[in-house]
């Protein structure tokens, strides 16, 4: 199997990649070709920085630490490195890291190993922790990553405080573009794309993207604080059953389907008005930017990617 990795060595994902990637081709026996391209080159030609990833973006700031914080659970040593002569940027390779597996679609983010280790080797695919301690997370039925994130995580047998958020109050807050794939390179928009199907096989859930989006997910977002139970069949409709869940009689109708008080739930929802609000208010000010994010004492773990190194922190003492 040919893995062709594109990195900048001068950027700390990039780093940890190429370490992953060696480590595998040592032991599995790939045919690993590095490709050192300039990470400010190839955004440069796909339209700059992605929507809220601008240096000094929340989002940014997180990456940042997070890549420390990754950096030591591989054991990797990360350095200060001046950018290299580079290769010409690639029109499907849009940041770095980059892995392409034989040819095929190209894999975005040191974040996406696990995807990358599980066509690999199948057999040495990551397997979440059976048991985990406590861990708050910040979702939105509107998001298709936090239905991954959010379904993984109630599968996993944590001790869960679900936070709903209104996301798109979060954005305008922020500064983020409301629908953040509208805002994207057409490289990277088709990215996302399979990168949702991906991670929904990974984990073994169905999956459709939308015919409608975006959702409007104010009352579901509302039922939710009223009566947990709502989250899942609510995520459900919206990401594996492609039904509607913006408008009230929507909502009302999920939820009678799963046995669940639809009318009166949706009747109630404006009691939970000021709760949302003062959700979405809290989640800013802990420096959440995007959904699903995992809270797991102090520490912040943004993306349904970051779920299982959320449930091994709250495994910890």
């Amino acid at each position: 199997m040919r893995l062709d990795l594109y990195v900048d060595y001068s950027d700390h994902a990039s780093q940890i990649a190429a370490f992953l990637a060696t480590n595998a081709a040592d032991v599995h026996g790939v045919d690993l070709h590095l490709h050192n391209v300039s990470r400010d080159a190839v955004r440069a030609w796909h339209g700059g920085y992605g929507p809220g990833d601008a240096p000094d973006s929340p989002a940014a700031r997180w990456r940042a630490l997070d890549l420390v914080r990754t950096a030591e659970r591989f054991g990797v040593v990360l350095s200060t490195r001046e950018p290299e002569p580079a290769e010409p940027p690639d029109d499907a390779i849009f940041d770095v890291p980059t892995f392409v597996i034989d040819g095929g679609p190209p894999i975005y983010g040191v974040d996406r190993w696990p995807l990358v280790q599980a066509r690999l080797a199948p057999a040495c695919a990551y397997v979440p922790p059976v048991r985990a301690g406590a861990v708050e997370v910040f979702h939105d039925v509107a998001s298709p990553y936090s239905y991954l994130g959010v379904s993984a995580l109630i599968a996993s047998g944590a001790d869960v405080t679900f936070t709903p958020i209104l996301l798109g109050a979060l954005f305008r807050a922020l500064g983020t573009p409301d629908v953040p794939v509208a805002a994207m390179s057409e490289a990277r928009r088709a990215w996302v794309l399979r990168d949702l199907h991906d991670w929904a096989a990974f984990r073994r859930l169905p999956f459709r993207y939308r015919t409608r989006f975006p959702i409007r997910s104010v009352t579901a977002q509302r039922v939710t604080i009223l009566e947990p139970r709502a989250i899942g069949p609510l995520y459900n409709a919206a990401w594996a059953d492609d039904r509607p869940i913006s408008e009230p009689a929507d909502v009302a109708a999920v939820l009678d389907g799963a046995g669940l008080p639809g009318g009166d739930l949706v009747a109630r929802s404006g009691d939970a008005r000021d709760a949302l609000r003062a959700n979405t208010e809290r989640a800013q000010n802990l420096g959440v930017f995007g959904v699903p994010t995992y809270r797991v004492g102090g520490a912040l773990f943004w993306g349904q990617d970051h779920l299982e190194a959320a449930l091994l922190a709250s495994q910890s003492p």
